[in-house]
């Protein structure tokens, strides 16, 4: 950026405060991200437990398929 640009022109619209302004974080935006990454964890985990034990089971089945 060229000197004497002003970045609050280019990020904040025409009137704005910044004095006035107040972040805030409520339960709902925290719980839900966490709690989809904690479903997304389990489940993830869910399916390669199921996949392990498919190819497992049909290993060990036709291991007796020799005799």
């Amino acid at each position: 950026m060229a000197d004497g640009v002003s970045l609050e022109l280019l990020a904040l619209p025409p009137g704005f405060d910044a004095v006035t302004a107040e972040l805030r974080a409520d339960a709902w935006s925290l719980l839900l991200p966490a709690a989809g990454s904690v479903l997304q964890t389990v489940a993830v985990a869910a399916a390669q437990a199921w996949w392990t034990a498919r190819r497992t089971a049909a290993t060990e089945l036709r291991a007796g398929d020799g005799r």
